[in-house]
């Protein structure tokens, strides 16, 4: 796999790869994946990058979308385009 995951641990709560977010985020690009950041809001994941990183992450054109869990958190004026 390109992302080096281990095969057996798709699907796994805690499969994981030493590639950087950026590095996975250009191989789904290369390949015409969507790339959706998961649970954004959560404490695991992206969560854990820094303001700095996840700014320059998301301003990625690549980016399509992102999931957000808890709607506590999302701002609905945004959202509507207002």
């Amino acid at each position: 796999m390109k992302c080096n995951v281990d095969r057996q641990m798709f699907g796994e709560q805690n499969a994981n790869t030493i590639k950087s977010i950026f590095e996975v985020a250009k191989i789904a690009n290369e390949v015409g994946a969507l790339i959706i950041p998961a649970h954004i809001d959560e404490y695991n994941g992206l969560g854990s990058a820094s303001v700095d990183i996840l700014e320059k992450f998301y301003g990625d054109a690549s980016i399509n979308a992102a999931q957000v869990v808890h709607k506590e958190f999302l701002n609905l004026s945004t959202a509507n385009g207002q």
